[in-house]
């Protein structure tokens, strides 16, 4: 019986990770397309939540900012840079 509980819990865990990341890079799909076809309110709506995992950032730092820039957002712009300072100024230190 331990043996079944543990076989599973080993299967459960690994594929809650892999969930996680396929997520994550559909989220990135869908923003990239709504950034791509100029619908720079709902790309910027999936982007800001896709940059609340810092590990993220590289990959929509370029497509966010212009996205915050088209609209004209411009605080928005001046948070994400400021944030965007903070992360790595966090892992210099590390």
């Amino acid at each position: 019986m331990f043996m079944l509980i543990f076989s599973i819990g080993l299967f459960i865990i690994p594929t809650k990770k892999i969930f996680a990341q396929s997520t994550t890079e559909m989220k990135i799909k869908i923003a990239d397309s709504y950034f791509a076809s100029e619908e720079y309110d709902k790309a910027a709506k999936e982007y800001k939540e896709i940059s609340k995992d810092d590990k993220q950032i590289s990959r929509i730092y370029d497509n966010y900012l212009k996205t915050l820039l088209e609209l004209p957002d411009y605080k928005a712009a001046e948070k994400f840079l400021k944030d965007v300072a903070a992360i790595q100024d966090k892992y210099a230190q590390v």
